[in-house]
């Protein structure tokens, strides 16, 4: 289940974040970086929730190393904050599709 995101894109420089989901212990054992990390992501998501940032960009705007930021995607979808999909697989330049999820 997916969470719903208002999409401001283009028109706020905000993202939207449900305290219900990230004030939990479970949120706060995250790793500092994976919640920095998730919290880039919303700025990031429209109303469906998803988003597919490069992690350089995620890297360039967090300041964590890219190794770092790969980390924390696999720990948010350890703890099932986040739904990763990688697109075209097969390609040298594959991207890949964050889904944001409710805890």
């Amino acid at each position: 289940m997916s969470i719903t995101v208002k999409d401001h894109r283009g028109t706020s420089p905000f993202g939207l974040v449900f305290r219900d989901h990230i004030d939990t212990d479970k949120f706060r054992a995250l790793t500092p970086c994976a919640r920095i990390v998730y919290l880039s992501l919303t700025t990031f998501a429209g109303s469906s929730g998803q988003c597919w940032p490069k992690q350089k960009t995620l890297s360039d705007l967090t300041g964590y190393a890219p190794r770092s930021i790969r980390r924390a995607v696999h720990e948010l979808e350890a703890a099932r904050y986040l739904a990763v999909e990688i697109r075209d697989p097969s390609s040298w330049r594959r991207t890949n599709v964050y889904t944001l999820l409710k805890p």
